[in-house]
């Protein structure tokens, strides 16, 4: 038997667009989910809920609130798991100066994998999430397993009581990085993309870029990767 693809099915117009239902009301809508239920539904979902309840209990609170009112308040599920995403990802950047070496740079190969993923669907999305704009319909771009992958590690950096990042010297392992970038086609101004204002028709360039310097930075020995991607998460 004949199955039309969701392409096929828009295009002769059986259906007007296709949805993963997330512009709807999440599920429970009406408040039939409390807070106990959520709780006891993130606490199976991964280990760094669990990591989170018992270590940074404000945050896990907060977006314990995020669901339950999300449910009770009727509100997309899109919109209730973006926020309760951000919370998370704000707690797992302002750890990840702090994350021993091997998970920092297991973090730098995580974002080339997950750039890359995008990148073969839609460079303008790489570009969106690269840069820190990227919404839900970005984030249902990557594979299941990169997410999984994700979540795992998120529980190895938010997990030390580590309270202060080291200091080093990065200067040789930037000129390092400097003459790969070179090697391959990347100029002093290419790197200007990563700080300025990026056009539509450079938004491409700023992806492949991005890729290329994550994955340069985790090719270098342990110490020098971790220390340059400490850098880069420390706060200004």
């Amino acid at each position: 038997m004949w199955r039309p693809s969701d392409s096929d099915l828009v295009s002769a117009g059986v259906v007007t667009r296709i949805t993963n239902g997330e512009e709807y009301a999440i599920a429970g809508g009406g408040g039939t989910l409390s807070r106990g239920d959520w709780d006891r539904a993130l606490q199976k979902t991964a280990l760094v809920y669990r990591v989170m309840k018992n270590k940074y209990p404000k945050t896990y609170s907060e977006i314990l609130d995020t669901f339950t009112d999300g449910t009770t308040k009727g509100a997309p599920q899109a919109q209730v798991v973006a926020e309760a995403r951000s919370k998370l990802n704000n707690l797992v950047r302002a750890r990840l100066p702090y994350a021993d070496d091997a998970a920092l740079v297991e973090f730098g190969r995580l974002v080339v994998d997950q750039y890359r993923a995008l990148q073969i669907q839609d460079k303008a999305a790489c570009y969106r999430f690269a840069s820190g704009v990227g919404d839900q319909n970005v984030i249902h771009l990557i594979p299941k397993e990169l997410t999984e992958r994700e979540l795992d590690l998120n529980a190895r950096i938010i997990a030390p009581d580590r309270a202060q990042s080291g200091s080093r010297n990065n200067e040789g392992a930037w000129s390092k990085i400097g003459a790969r970038l070179n090697s391959r086609g990347y100029s002093a101004k290419d790197l200007q993309l990563l700080t300025g204002k990026v056009s539509t028709s450079d938004q491409a360039r700023y992806c492949d870029l991005t890729i290329v310097l994550y994955q340069e930075i985790s090719n270098l020995p342990l110490i020098e990767a971790a220390a340059i991607l400490r850098e880069f998460f420390l706060p200004s």
